[in-house]
Protein backbone atom coordinates (compact mmCIF):
# COMPACT_ATOMS: atom_id res chain seq x y z
CA UNK A 1 0.00 0.00 0.00
CA UNK A 2 2.88 2.19 0.12
CA UNK A 3 4.88 4.23 2.81
CA UNK A 4 7.83 3.60 5.57
CA UNK A 5 7.58 3.34 9.48
CA UNK A 6 10.76 4.77 11.31
CA UNK A 7 11.69 4.01 14.72
CA UNK A 8 14.01 6.16 16.86
CA UNK A 9 14.61 5.58 20.38
CA UNK A 10 17.27 6.77 23.72
CA UNK A 11 17.48 4.46 26.83
CA UNK A 12 15.88 6.72 29.45
CA UNK A 13 13.64 9.06 26.83
CA UNK A 14 11.41 6.89 25.31
CA UNK A 15 10.85 6.15 21.48
CA UNK A 16 9.99 8.40 18.47
CA UNK A 17 7.75 7.15 15.77
CA UNK A 18 7.27 8.32 12.30
CA UNK A 19 4.68 7.21 9.36
CA UNK A 20 4.59 7.67 6.39
CA UNK A 21 1.80 6.44 4.19
CA UNK A 22 0.94 7.17 0.75
CA UNK A 23 -3.16 8.76 1.00
CA UNK A 24 -5.47 10.53 -1.51
CA UNK A 25 -6.28 14.01 -0.65
CA UNK A 26 -9.24 15.24 1.51
CA UNK A 27 -10.92 17.65 -0.55
CA UNK A 28 -13.67 18.36 1.91
CA UNK A 29 -12.43 17.54 5.60
CA UNK A 30 -15.22 16.51 7.67
CA UNK A 31 -14.84 18.34 11.68
CA UNK A 32 -16.64 15.40 13.43
CA UNK A 33 -15.19 12.14 14.65
CA UNK A 34 -16.99 8.93 13.95
CA UNK A 35 -16.37 6.91 16.71
CA UNK A 36 -15.73 3.00 16.55
CA UNK A 37 -19.40 1.22 17.00
CA UNK A 38 -19.51 -1.06 19.97
CA UNK A 39 -21.28 -4.17 18.34
CA UNK A 40 -22.11 -6.71 20.22
CA UNK A 41 -24.09 -9.29 17.95
CA UNK A 42 -26.39 -9.46 15.49
CA UNK A 43 -30.23 -10.35 15.17
CA UNK A 44 -31.51 -13.47 13.87
CA UNK A 45 -29.95 -16.91 12.48
CA UNK A 46 -26.07 -17.30 13.23
CA UNK A 47 -24.28 -16.88 9.84
CA UNK A 48 -21.29 -18.41 8.71
CA UNK A 49 -17.86 -17.09 7.29
CA UNK A 50 -15.43 -17.99 5.30
CA UNK A 51 -12.16 -16.68 5.77
CA UNK A 52 -9.30 -17.85 2.98
CA UNK A 53 -5.96 -16.16 3.54
CA UNK A 54 -2.10 -17.89 3.72
CA UNK A 55 -1.23 -15.38 6.42
CA UNK A 56 -2.31 -17.58 10.00
CA UNK A 57 -2.37 -14.06 11.74
CA UNK A 58 -4.30 -12.80 9.29
CA UNK A 59 -6.84 -15.07 9.80
CA UNK A 60 -6.58 -14.98 13.64
CA UNK A 61 -7.64 -11.65 13.64
CA UNK A 62 -10.58 -12.11 11.18
CA UNK A 63 -11.40 -14.91 14.22
CA UNK A 64 -10.94 -12.96 17.14
CA UNK A 65 -13.21 -9.60 15.28
CA UNK A 66 -15.82 -12.23 14.05
CA UNK A 67 -16.70 -15.31 16.45
CA UNK A 68 -16.94 -13.15 19.72
CA UNK A 69 -19.80 -11.38 17.98
CA UNK A 70 -22.11 -14.47 17.08
CA UNK A 71 -20.21 -15.69 13.55
CA UNK A 72 -19.15 -19.19 12.97
CA UNK A 73 -15.61 -19.09 10.85
CA UNK A 74 -14.42 -21.56 8.73
CA UNK A 75 -10.97 -21.38 7.34
CA UNK A 76 -8.69 -22.44 4.67
CA UNK A 77 -5.00 -21.27 3.62
CA UNK A 78 -4.96 -22.10 -0.08
CA UNK A 79 -7.84 -21.67 -2.63
CA UNK A 80 -7.33 -25.52 -3.62
CA UNK A 81 -8.11 -26.28 0.23
CA UNK A 82 -11.43 -23.61 -0.14
CA UNK A 83 -13.00 -25.94 -2.60
CA UNK A 84 -12.04 -28.81 -1.16
CA UNK A 85 -13.60 -28.18 2.81
CA UNK A 86 -14.74 -25.02 2.94
CA UNK A 87 -17.15 -24.54 0.09
CA UNK A 88 -19.40 -27.56 0.71
CA UNK A 89 -20.24 -25.79 3.54
CA UNK A 90 -21.91 -23.23 1.98
CA UNK A 91 -20.91 -20.16 3.74
CA UNK A 92 -23.25 -17.18 3.64
CA UNK A 93 -19.89 -14.98 2.76
CA UNK A 94 -15.97 -15.12 1.55
CA UNK A 95 -13.61 -12.92 2.61
CA UNK A 96 -10.34 -13.79 0.39
CA UNK A 97 -6.92 -13.00 -0.18
CA UNK A 98 -5.49 -12.19 -3.61
CA UNK A 99 -2.32 -13.06 -3.35
CA UNK A 100 -1.67 -16.80 -2.17
CA UNK A 101 0.31 -19.37 -3.36
CA UNK A 102 -0.97 -21.68 -6.37
CA UNK A 103 -4.55 -20.98 -6.84
CA UNK A 104 -4.50 -16.61 -6.35
CA UNK A 105 -8.03 -14.79 -4.85
CA UNK A 106 -9.16 -13.63 -8.07
CA UNK A 107 -9.34 -17.26 -9.80
CA UNK A 108 -10.70 -18.86 -6.28
CA UNK A 109 -13.48 -16.42 -7.18
CA UNK A 110 -14.30 -17.17 -10.19
CA UNK A 111 -14.14 -21.20 -9.43
CA UNK A 112 -16.67 -20.06 -6.81
CA UNK A 113 -18.84 -18.62 -9.05
CA UNK A 114 -18.14 -21.27 -11.86
CA UNK A 115 -19.26 -24.01 -9.18
CA UNK A 116 -23.01 -21.94 -8.38
CA UNK A 117 -21.75 -20.00 -5.50
CA UNK A 118 -23.71 -17.02 -4.82
CA UNK A 119 -22.59 -15.89 -1.87
CA UNK A 120 -20.95 -12.73 -1.37
CA UNK A 121 -17.23 -12.63 -1.79
CA UNK A 122 -14.99 -9.84 -0.56
CA UNK A 123 -11.17 -9.44 -1.63
CA UNK A 124 -8.95 -8.73 0.66
CA UNK A 125 -5.39 -7.43 -0.19
CA UNK A 126 -2.85 -4.94 1.33
CA UNK A 127 -2.27 -3.25 -2.52
CA UNK A 128 -5.72 -3.96 -4.00
CA UNK A 129 -5.34 -1.56 -6.79
CA UNK A 130 -3.48 -3.66 -8.23
CA UNK A 131 -4.66 -5.63 -11.27
CA UNK A 132 -1.48 -7.16 -12.48
CA UNK A 133 -3.67 -10.62 -11.41
CA UNK A 134 -7.15 -9.78 -11.65
CA UNK A 135 -8.54 -11.72 -15.11
CA UNK A 136 -9.71 -9.99 -17.63
CA UNK A 137 -14.13 -10.40 -17.86
CA UNK A 138 -16.82 -10.25 -15.57
CA UNK A 139 -15.70 -9.56 -12.05
CA UNK A 140 -17.38 -12.14 -9.95
CA UNK A 141 -16.48 -10.60 -6.60
CA UNK A 142 -18.60 -8.52 -4.69
CA UNK A 143 -16.60 -5.67 -3.03
CA UNK A 144 -13.18 -5.06 -1.85
CA UNK A 145 -11.04 -4.26 1.71
CA UNK A 146 -7.41 -2.99 1.68
CA UNK A 147 -5.59 -4.50 4.43
CA UNK A 148 -5.07 -3.18 6.94
CA UNK A 149 -8.65 -2.48 7.60
CA UNK A 150 -10.36 -1.18 10.60
CA UNK A 151 -13.18 -2.94 12.32
CA UNK A 152 -15.97 -0.66 11.42
CA UNK A 153 -15.06 -0.91 7.47
CA UNK A 154 -15.31 -4.89 7.70
CA UNK A 155 -19.26 -4.24 10.15
CA UNK A 156 -20.26 -1.93 7.33
CA UNK A 157 -19.15 -4.38 4.57
CA UNK A 158 -20.56 -7.63 6.54
CA UNK A 159 -23.87 -5.80 7.33
CA UNK A 160 -24.72 -4.29 3.54
CA UNK A 161 -23.74 -7.51 1.41
CA UNK A 162 -25.52 -9.88 4.22
CA UNK A 163 -28.18 -7.70 5.39
CA UNK A 164 -27.20 -8.03 9.38
CA UNK A 165 -28.91 -5.95 11.58
CA UNK A 166 -26.73 -5.27 14.13
CA UNK A 167 -27.17 -4.97 17.99
CA UNK A 168 -24.69 -2.26 19.72
CA UNK A 169 -23.67 -1.60 23.51
CA UNK A 170 -24.00 2.74 23.48
CA UNK A 171 -20.45 4.67 22.15
CA UNK A 172 -19.16 6.75 25.56
CA UNK A 173 -17.14 9.50 24.91
CA UNK A 174 -14.75 9.33 27.93
CA UNK A 175 -11.97 12.21 27.66
CA UNK A 176 -8.89 11.28 29.98
CA UNK A 177 -6.93 13.80 31.67
CA UNK A 178 -3.13 14.33 29.94
CA UNK A 179 -0.09 12.44 30.92
CA UNK A 180 2.50 14.87 33.07
CA UNK A 181 4.82 11.46 33.39
CA UNK A 182 7.69 10.94 31.10
CA UNK A 183 6.99 8.18 29.13
CA UNK A 184 9.66 5.13 28.92
CA UNK A 185 10.50 2.99 26.37
CA UNK A 186 9.86 -0.71 26.96
CA UNK A 187 13.17 -1.66 24.49
CA UNK A 188 13.86 -2.25 21.02
CA UNK A 189 13.00 -5.74 20.69
CA UNK A 190 9.31 -5.46 22.44
CA UNK A 191 8.82 -2.46 20.55
CA UNK A 192 9.75 -4.29 17.23
CA UNK A 193 7.48 -6.67 17.74
CA UNK A 194 4.74 -4.42 18.48
CA UNK A 195 5.05 -2.72 15.12
CA UNK A 196 5.36 -5.79 13.30
CA UNK A 197 1.83 -6.38 14.83
CA UNK A 198 0.61 -3.19 13.72
CA UNK A 199 2.07 -3.74 10.41
CA UNK A 200 -0.46 -6.57 9.69
CA UNK A 201 -3.11 -4.88 11.80
CA UNK A 202 -3.57 -7.80 13.97
CA UNK A 203 -5.29 -5.79 17.18
CA UNK A 204 -5.09 -9.16 19.25
CA UNK A 205 -1.90 -9.81 19.09
CA UNK A 206 -0.94 -5.79 19.97
CA UNK A 207 -3.33 -6.12 23.24
CA UNK A 208 -1.36 -9.87 23.80
CA UNK A 209 1.70 -8.41 23.88
CA UNK A 210 0.60 -5.00 25.95
CA UNK A 211 -0.89 -6.98 28.63
CA UNK A 212 2.75 -8.76 28.97
CA UNK A 213 4.53 -5.80 29.05
CA UNK A 214 2.14 -4.46 31.76
CA UNK A 215 3.24 -7.24 34.33
CA UNK A 216 6.72 -5.64 34.17
CA UNK A 217 6.55 -3.08 37.08
CA UNK A 218 8.93 -0.86 35.10
CA UNK A 219 6.83 -1.02 32.48
CA UNK A 220 3.93 0.87 34.41
CA UNK A 221 2.71 3.90 34.58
Amino acid sequence: MGGAIALSSEPGKGASFEVRLMLAAVDRPVDTIRLERQVRGYEGERKTVAVIDDNPDHRALVCDILKPIGFAVVEADTGRACLETVEPLRPDLYLIDILMPGMNGWELAEDLRDRGVSAPIIMLSANIGDKALRPDGPAHHSATLAKPFGIGQLYDLLQKHMGVVWTELPVERNQEPARKDPLKSPGADHVADLISLAEIGYVEGIEAKLNELAKTPENLP
